[in-house]
């Protein structure tokens, strides 16, 4: 296949809120229903996929029947769909293609049959295209933290470590915390500040073993 051959596509899918995603491809979205078995707020994923199909044969209708000198007036398509729920996914696709036309029923099939051999989205679903994805994942930027209940300062970093870690703050890649030096004092305990702001603990407190400089030890 030559490079002139190939064309690459992108759509950018964000949520909006709990039950809405938006489909953007350059200047044009779609809104999409992203709460399973709500089909009040947009186009869930199964009729986003038979809407592809849909354009994807008007479009090679419209232009092949310009191309074969076809007048066609109008055309519509209603598109069915069976999904199974174990596994999920789409077991059966049907449609009905109506074309309001003058032209020969001869003519009109073939316009039809073209339109399915030479479509992305026909050829897609006939022959399968296996997905590939990869997970990015992006933390949140963390603010300083307080926690509600009273707790010692070295009881504080722990929850904190283990809040953004999601493991014992013994096990954040090296020695306790308490013997890293990193914890903060919180306002309800009357412990001395060992390093940190007073009252706060931030994400810097807790960075994982090594990364945190240690203090250089002096030679006896």
């Amino acid at each position: 296949m030559s490079e002139n051959s190939v064309q690459r596509y992108r759509v950018t899918i964000n949520r909006h809120g709990d039950f809405q995603g938006e489909a953007k491809a350059r200047e044009h979205s779609l809104i999409l229903s992203t709460k399973k078995g709500e089909a009040r707020f947009g186009f869930n994923a199964a009729e986003t996929l038979m809407a592809a199909l849909g354009a994807c044969l008007m479009t090679n209708l419209t232009s092949l029947s310009e191309k074969m000198r076809l007048h066609v007036d109008d055309i519509r398509i209603v598109i069915d769909a069976v999904r199974f729920d174990d596994p999920p996914g789409i077991v059966e696709l049907s449609y009905v293609l109506t074309l309001e036309s003058p032209e020969p029923e001869d003519k009109l099939r073939q316009l039809h049959e073209l339109s399915v051999k030479w479509g992305t989205v026909t050829n897609t679903l006939l022959h399968g295209v296996e997905p590939k994805g990869v997970l990015k994942v992006e933390r949140p930027p963390i603010s300083p933290l307080d926690f509600p209940k009273p707790m010692g300062c070295g009881e504080q970093a722990a929850e904190l470590a283990n809040a953004i870690y999601r493991r014992p703050a013994e096990t954040v890649g090296g020695p306790p915390l308490a013997e890293q030096g990193i914890m903060g004092r919180c306002r309800r305990c009357a412990g001395a500040p060992m390093g940190g702001q007073s009252g706060r603990l931030t994400a810097r407190s807790i960075a994982p073993w090594p990364a945190r400089k240690q203090p250089r030890q002096s030679l006896p």
